[in-house]
């Protein structure tokens, strides 16, 4: 979005640091705005949402993905999209029982079958210095899993 211009992005950063907010320069909003919208949704709206698609479709959705859906919803019905949209789910709702839990669902929520090697599972991580190539880093480390 910024051309590669590293010196827009470091202002930013710096601007939320310092200031705790930023203000994006019209440029780079002008950019974004071609292929990214932005919705707010509220706690009601998304808690509405999970109940909704699990009633319609027995379908849970996470709380993050439920805000994408209502923010499509939104935009289709306004006339913003047209045409399909697809929503990716970002979460298992496993994750978040409690927001389930809170939106009205009480079903048994589906765990992954991956979850039980989670919780023996070695945990892993790397660190890395200021300046070291952490995209050589990842490429690396997920050779190594392969």
């Amino acid at each position: 979005l910024s051309g590669g211009d590293c010196a827009v992005v470091s202002k930013l950063m710096t601007d939320l640091e310092t200031a705790g907010e930023f203000t994006t320069p019209v440029a780079l909003r002008e950019a974004a705005a071609k292929f990214m919208s932005a919705r707010r949704v509220t706690e009601a709206e998304r808690m509405e949402t999970m109940r909704q698609i699990y009633a319609d479709y027995s379908y849970m959705l996470c709380p993050h993905t439920a805000i994408a859906v209502r923010s499509a919803f939104t935009d289709v019905r306004s006339g913003v999209l047209s045409g399909m949209c697809l929503c990716l789910a970002t979460a298992t709702p496993a994750k978040f029982e409690p927001a389930v839990r809170k939106a009205g669902i009480t079903d048994d929520i589906p765990q992954p079958a991956s979850w039980s090697s989670l919780c023996s599972a070695e945990e892993r991580d790397k660190r890395m210095a200021k300046g070291q190539d952490w995209e050589a880093m990842l490429i690396d480390s997920i050779k190594a899993m392969a």
